[in-house]
């Protein structure tokens, strides 16, 4: 039976996965009035956020040089205050180059944040109860990157400057730094330890551990997730729009996540094991949306766009959930190496699938999307994962 503290710090923790989707939604939710504030050229109007995914992958392999040197919620309200900072500081960037600097830092306080919150749920919780925790954790990003930008939207149209927004989620963060030291100051009142201490790794250590056991297919499969996923996100709605021609192309990638959420809250009540559901969800997933695809029909489409995002929508906290369980003595290096994975291939995605558009059509693009959704399981089918 978990402590009143240990609940409290899930709770603390799930907020910080809500409040990093509302720091990651800023650049889409704001971008018109950064445009017209720096007056931006076409070329430069995607440089802030490049800059951040820039800083979140610089800080996600600095973390395999600080595994075991720096307690792991220390260094969660280290990053939370960088991100209070620089934040804050974006109100008075004068210039977009001191604007981009600053989200190249707070990417970095991003990036850490972001592999922290799944390595400290992993180690308060064990077993299926773990896996519902972390779903529940990623369930809060899907849903706060859905209300936030709405809630932006409402505020500007109110008469609130555009820059003052940053103000408000840079006081957030520092909040949320405050009640996690709060809430560490009231464990140790109560003679109890939050997390137990990650072991120091050689980076030779580190490197056996990552080429070993089921380490290398669940990174395998989450840089398939990331290709797939990133590549949707970034094109489906055009496909739809524009290939399909469909009035539904305003609402497709909606469809998608609405079938994400759900599965992140619903995976838990399967009668299945967790190695079982990252085995098959990919390939039913993907069976979805490629049987889907020859129909050439929007709404079809966003229907079974739907359908897939139920079917492999905790794909991610299950996976960071397994590796956690591999690598018991360092959770932080298992959710460090996977979270750089699915950067990576968020980041290979959307360029991969521009230049099939132009070699090809858009078509293929999408199709090698589901493709990459079936390989996902098959990774996690060839990986020989623990029967826990």
């Amino acid at each position: 039976m978990k402590s009143h503290s240990h609940r409290s710090l899930a709770l603390l923790l799930m907020l910080g996965m809500a409040l990093l989707a509302a720091v990651s939604a800023l650049h889409g939710a704001l971008l018109s009035s950064i445009i017209e504030h720096y007056q931006l050229s076409k070329s430069a109007q995607g440089a802030a956020s490049a800059f951040a995914s820039a800083g979140s992958v610089l800080a996600l392999l600095g973390a395999f040089f600080l595994i075991g040197r720096l307690p792991k919620l220390t260094l969660l309200r280290l990053a939370l205050v960088l991100n209070a900072v620089t934040l804050a500081l974006m109100k008075f960037a004068p210039v977009f180059g001191a604007f981009t600097a600053l989200w190249f830092l707070c990417g970095i306080g991003s990036g850490f944040i972001d592999m922290l919150l799944s390595s400290c749920m992993a180690d308060l919780y064990s077993g299926r109860t773990a896996t519902r925790m972390m779903c529940l954790l990623h369930t809060l990003f899907g849903l706060s990157s859905v209300v936030c930008p709405a809630i932006y939207g409402r505020l500007i149209r109110t008469g609130l400057p555009w820059n003052d927004i940053y103000l408000y989620i840079g006081a957030l963060c520092a909040a949320l730094a405050v009640s996690l030291t709060a809430a560490l100051f009231m464990e140790r009142r109560a003679g109890e330890k939050a997390l137990a201490a990650e072991e120091r790794l050689p980076l030779r250590t580190i490197g056996v551990t990552l080429r070993s056991g089921a380490m290398p297919g669940l990174v395998a499969g989450m840089v398939c997730h990331g290709i797939f996923l990133g590549g949707l996100n970034t094109w489906i709605n055009r496909y739809v729009s524009v290939t399909l021609a469909s009035s539904m192309g305003d609402y497709a990638l909606s469809f998608l996540f609405f079938g994400v959420m759900s599965s992140r809250l619903l995976v838990f009540l399967l009668p299945v094991s967790t190695v079982r559901y990252v085995r098959v969800s990919g390939l039913v997933g993907g069976l979805l949306l490629l049987s889907a695809l020859p129909f050439c029909n929007g709404l079809l489409l966003c229907i079974a766009l739907s359908a897939a995002g139920l079917a492999f929508g905790a794909l991610i906290p299950c996976m960071l959930d397994l590796a956690c369980r591999e690598v018991p003595e360092s959770s932080m290096l298992a959710t460090t190496a996977l979270a750089l994975s699915l950067y990576l291939g968020q980041i290979v995605a959307p360029p991969l699938i521009g230049a099939l558009e132009s070699a090809v059509n858009l078509h293929a693009g999408i199709c090698l999307c589901g493709v990459f959704m079936l390989l996902s399981s098959i990774c996690c089918r060839i990986a020989p994962l623990s029967k826990v």
